[in-house]
């Protein structure tokens, strides 16, 4: 999950020096932690009735508030976001390679690699912690995609217009039995830590991945992210500036266009039906695509403001991007431990709007170290780790 490569090769075996960090990728994946976070905080409230997209509702103005600003800035839109980033970074660590003198069969060994340990990364966290994780889906994906990087621009974007109609004709299917789901008398997706709930997840969790994949348009999207790193968009933002204005401005404002009628049924403003929920989130799921992009090009529009003095805001982002592995799962451990009636039960007591914030706060816990980790030169533990398993203790550093 970090933007830059693992070092590179002379050949099969030679270790080339890291290459420098880009801020405006960092800075994008400081910011979308915080998403995350959010986007998995309310799954522990069990005091509320469940309301669209499974937001938890206590009936107050501020969850109304809460789950209509969920629904239209957040949900769908961090998936997206980091699909981008990580096509970005795929991009990135196929140039180096190939910069570097690495044979092309040996980068598709390391990229394979790469989303097989994410998959087993996947599977270790949403069997313990958070069964609706986002790492399984990335492997896959990354397997997916591993030969498409080898080739030239109009094998990829014919690829992307042939996942468009794909897209356009799964995603409401899946989402319509997703509305069902969710009003099922009974229906449940706060997570238990039980010997059984963990087994059951154990059975269970090779559904999510290949349901996220097929339900959000992660290929399609980390496809365009891999065409913006072949162009370097972010790696220099300030010579890209028109396109990413460009893409901020109609990006966001498609995302929250198609994202509005679903957020005022959320909000309790706009009475609605089970198959019109469907068809809602739908639309609201594939603007989604737009909305991941354009937050993205924000990020590195800001990067070019701050050019090479960011201020501590920046700086820290950063951290926390650059060691985003390590913070996603310590975010996701602790809101787990805090939240959930299983462990602290925190969530007991609480509504959609406190869970955003204690999402909040520990997101800040997990920036916080980040920066620590930094001063003392150090990467993210989990960061690290991936890197060793793909590429061999001696470059995991």
């Amino acid at each position: 999950m970090t933007s830059s490569p693992p070092d590179t090769r002379h050949g099969a075996d030679q270790p080339t020096p890291v290459p420098p960090r880009y801020l405006a990728p960092d800075l994008a994946r400081g910011f979308m932690l915080l998403l995350i976070a959010m986007a998995y905080a309310p799954f522990y409230v069990s005091a509320a009735e469940y309301g669209l997209n499974y937001h938890p509702d206590d009936g107050s103005t501020a969850d109304a508030v809460t789950n209509l600003l969920r629904i239209v800035l957040l949900d769908n839109r961090s998936y997206t976001m980091f699909a981008a980033l990580f096509g970005y970074g795929l991009a990135t660590v196929v140039a180096r390679r190939q910069a570097a003198g690495a044979a092309p069969v040996e980068t598709r060994r390391v990229l394979r690699r790469r989303g097989l340990f994410l998959l087993l990364f996947g599977f270790v966290h949403g069997t313990l912690v958070f069964p609706g994780e986002i790492l399984g889906a990335y492997g896959i994906a990354t397997l997916l995609v591993a030969s498409l990087l080898f080739r030239p621009d109009r094998a990829l974007l014919r690829v992307v217009g042939m996942l468009i109609p794909v897209f356009l004709l799964v995603v409401p299917v899946l989402t319509l039995i997703a509305s069902s789901a969710m009003y099922a008398e009974g229906a449940t997706v706060v997570p238990g830590y039980s010997p059984p709930e963990l087994l059951e997840r154990l059975v269970t969790y090779p559904v999510t991945p290949v349901y996220n994949l097929l339900t959000y348009p992660v290929v399609l999207t980390m496809l365009l992210g891999v065409w913006a790193g072949r162009r370097a968009v972010l790696a220099d933002p300030a010579a890209h500036r028109g396109l990413l204005r460009r893409t901020a401005v109609i990006g966001i404002a498609v995302s929250v266009a198609g994202a509005l009628p679903a957020g005022l049924v959320a909000a309790g403003l706009w009475q609605s039906s089970t198959t019109l929920d469907g068809v809602l989130m739908t639309v609201q799921i594939l603007t989604g695509v737009a909305g991941g992009l354009g937050y993205a090009a924000v990020f590195g529009l800001i990067s070019a403001r701050a050019g090479d003095r960011p201020g501590p805001i920046a700086r820290a982002l950063a951290a926390a991007g650059s060691r985003s592995l390590s913070c996603y799962l310590f975010n996701s451990v602790l809101l787990a431990l805090l939240l959930s009636p299983s462990l602290l039960g925190l969530g007991d007591s609480m509504n959609s709007t406190g869970a955003l914030f204690a999402a909040a706060g520990v997101w800040a816990v997990g920036v916080t170290l980040a920066v620590l980790l930094g001063r003392s030169g150090r990467g993210g533990p989990a960061d690290v780790l991936l890197r060793r398993l793909v590429n061999g203790p001696a470059r995991g550093r």
